[in-house]
Order: structure tokens, then sequence, then C-alpha cells
């Protein structure tokens, strides 16, 4: 595999993957997936202008590729994964984990400060 500045390319941070235009950012996939985009494919991602920042916006976001981007189901997943090993993916559930942690902590912490000082 090339290297991107220095690296393996799947090491490519996620301010450099940003910065990629839609051109970059098809070079790079194709790098790390290769043969994985016909040409119709290519001309798809193209029309759909995504760009670096689009790309990991969407990680692990298969519908966003096959609906948004109208690409094949399988092209889409590959993709969806490969956005997913850079952008860490934030779900509804480790949303709702952490909200709970917090709730929790506060409540523990208004618990001590409402009681009467001995």
């Amino acid at each position: 595999m090339e290297s991107i500045s220095g690296h393996d390319s799947k090491q490519a941070t996620i301010d450099e993957i940003k910065g990629y235009d839609v051109n970059e950012l098809l070079g790079w996939v194709e790098k790390n997936l290769p043969n994985a985009l016909t040409r119709k494919q290519r001309d798809k991602f193209k029309d759909a202008d995504i760009n670096g920042t689009t790309f990991l916006e969407h990680a692990g976001d298969r519908k966003f590729f096959h609906e948004g981007c109208k690409l094949p189901i399988g092209t889409s997943e590959r993709l969806a994964k490969l956005a997913a090993e850079i952008a860490p993916i934030k779900s509804k559930f480790t949303i709702f984990i952490h909200a709970h942690y917090v709730n929790c902590k506060l409540t523990a912490l208004q618990k001590t400060d409402n009681r009467p000082e001995m």
C-alpha cells in the first residue's frame, strides 16, 4: 500500500481526509479498497460530490451511500465500513449511555448537596 504523508494510507488522519476534495478522496478510497468502484460508480460518487468531510460524517451509514449516492448495496457497505475505520461512529445508544451516566452523577451530587449539615 502506498503512503500518504509518510505513513500507511489507512492511517491518514481525520483532518487529512476532511481536507480531501472528491478526486483526492476517490484516490484514497481506491488505495484502500482496490477495484471497489467501477467507472460508473466513480461517476456516481463524483456526481454526489462526496468530499472528505461528507465521507466521514456518514461513517457506518451504508444507507447514505446506497440511497443518497445511488451506489450498489455492497459498495455502500464497504464505503461505510471504510469511513467507520477512520472516524468513530457516534451511535444513539452511546449518546444515551453517556447521558444516563451524567444524569446519575448529577442526581448523586444533588443528594449529597441537599443533606443537612451535621
